[in-house]
């Protein structure tokens, strides 16, 4: 009986290491977003997908306009004050370029600050369901 007794608290102590690891692993979140204007042959997509860990982030930022070329990049940062601060990477009419923006992930939305205006970076993006969602090949 003490025999059956000690392996069940054994048991129970390796249980409650194994939880306590699993606990502290990062959580992986996936999130995208997504702004439709226009209609028809003018639609202009703005698309951000993002995967976040614990205290990164990373993934990609995409503006697909109708008639003009598209700019397609990624991104990478860390949790700050207020928000995430990222380093965006992208290719737009074969040059490329880098941009240090905010992003501050809203529960039904992303707050995306900083860039150059005449690009067109700060941007305020829904949040849409990840299933089904289509990115542009690069």
């Amino acid at each position: 009986m003490k025999s059956l007794h000690r392996a069940a608290v054994f048991m129970l102590g390796l249980w409650g290491v194994c939880f306590a690891c699993a606990s502290e692993r990062p959580r992986f979140e996936s999130h995208c977003y997504k702004q439709v204007t226009g209609d028809g042959e003018n639609t202009d997509i703005t698309l951000l997908t993002l995967t976040q860990n614990g205290e990164t982030i990373s993934g990609n930022y995409y503006w697909l306009p109708a008639f003009k070329d598209r700019r397609l990049g990624s991104f990478e940062g860390e949790k700050a004050e207020m928000g995430y601060q990222v380093t965006y990477a992208y290719e737009q009419e074969g040059v490329r370029g880098h941009s240090a923006l905010t992003f501050v992930l809203e529960p039904d939305h992303i707050v995306i600050q900083g860039g150059e205006p005449a690009l067109g970076l700060a941007q305020t993006l829904p949040e849409v369901d990840c299933k089904g969602l289509s990115t542009p090949a690069p």
